[in-house]
């Protein structure tokens, strides 16, 4: 690869490319209708971005990832070791297209829920909650 250097100014995005909303539990959720709870709260918080950027830019999201990490992990960075949520093979994410139905919070909900849903398996809840044990 070539490097080199660039004399030129660093020129801002006017839109943006994505928008996204995340929450780290501490101690972790413990069962699935904790989850769908956030689900709701953090896809209310995206869907009023997702409104501004449809009036101001008049455009509207394609598709919706979720995602979910479980346990952290000690990495080193710069020489100092610092614990970080999730980590290699810890987080799982689903992707979807999103339809106009979406496009209205109760079905960005819906959608986010239904997306995050196969992967609250992954985050292992306690047992008798429908995981393993663990927390999400």
């Amino acid at each position: 690869a070539c490097r080199g250097i660039c004399h030129e100014e660093v020129k801002q995005k006017v839109i943006l490319d994505s928008v996204g909303n995340s929450k780290t539990f501490n101690p972790p959720l413990n069962s699935k209708k904790d989850a769908h709870k956030f689900i709701a709260l953090l896809s209310e918080e995206v869907f009023g971005r997702l409104e501004v950027i449809d009036s101001k830019y008049k455009r509207r999201a394609m598709k919706i990832t979720v995602s979910i990490s479980r346990g952290k992990e000690l990495v080193m960075r710069k020489g100092v070791e610092v614990s970080v949520a999730g980590g290699k093979n810890n987080v799982a994410s689903k992707s979807a297209a999103m339809s106009k139905w979406e496009h209205k919070q109760p079905g960005l909900v819906k959608l986010a829920n239904a997306l995050i849903e196969p992967l609250l398996d992954f985050a292992t809840f306690k047992e008798g909650e429908g995981g393993r044990g663990g927390g999400l």
